[in-house]
C-alpha cells in the first residue's frame, strides 16, 4: 500500500511534463514597400535641426529588387517612416535590424542618427561618425511586452551629406 501514492506521484509527472516548446521562428515584420512618410505630429524621431530638413520623395525608395528600402541623404536628410507590423510579437521576442551604407562623406564631420520605435516606444537607436568606411549597422532587440499585429513601426534616418542608407528586411524571432 505503501507505493501506491509513489506510483500516483510518478503517474502525474509523467502525465504534467511540458510539452516541448515549438523551434522559434523567423518572421517578416515589415514590407519594404510599405514605408510612408510619418506626420510630423506623430514623429518619434523630431530632427535636431528642423529647419535644416530637406526631403525630396526621390530620395527615397525600395530598391534591390523590392527588399531593401534605402534613403539617399543628398536629396532626404532626415526622414521618418512608417507602417504597421505584419505580425504579433510577445515579450521574448526578437526583432533584427540591419542597414547597410556605402562610404560616409559630409563636408565636415558628422554623426548620423538611425531609429526603430514600436507600438510608440523607441527600442533602438544608433549614431554613426562621418566620414567612415562602408559597414552594416545592427541592432537585435528583445521585446518586454506584447505588440499586436498591426502596431505603428517607425523608422528614422537623419544625416548630413550625400550618403546612401539601405534598411534590409525588418525580421521578428518569435521563440513561443
Amino acid at each position: 500500500m505503501k507505493r501506491l501514492p509513489l506510483l500516483l506521484f510518478a503517474l502525474f509527472a509523467f502525465a504534467c511534463e511540458d510539452e516541448p516548446s515549438p523551434e522559434p521562428s523567423t518572421q517578416l515584420l515589415a514590407r519594404a514597400d510599405n514605408w510612408i512618410p510619418v506626420d510630423t505630429s506623430a514623429d518619434l524621431f523630431p530632427p535636431a535641426d528642423p529647419e535644416g530638413v530637406v526631403c525630396d520623395p526621390s530620395g527615397y525608395a525600395v530598391e534591390d529588387l523590392g527588399v531593401t528600402f534605402e534613403v539617399n541623404t543628398d536629396l532626404c536628410n532626415a526622414i521618418t517612416v512608417h507602417q504597421p507590423t505584419l505580425v504579433a510579437l510577445a515579450p521574448g521576442d526578437v526583432i533584427d535590424i540591419q542597414v547597410v551604407h556605402e562610404e560616409l562623406e559630409a563636408p565636415e564631420p558628422a554623426e548620423a542618427r538611425l531609429g526603430l520605435a514600436v507600438d510608440g516606444m523607441i527600442v533602438w537607436e544608433a549614431t554613426v561618425p562621418i566620414p567612415g568606411e562602408p559597414g552594416m549597422v545592427e541592432g537585435s532587440i528583445t521585446l518586454d511586452r506584447a505588440i499586436s499585429s498591426g502596431a505603428d513601426l517607425q523608422y528614422h534616418v537623419e544625416n548630413h551629406g550625400a550618403n546612401s542608407w539601405a534598411l534590409s528586411p525588418l525580421t521578428a524571432t518569435i521563440v513561443q
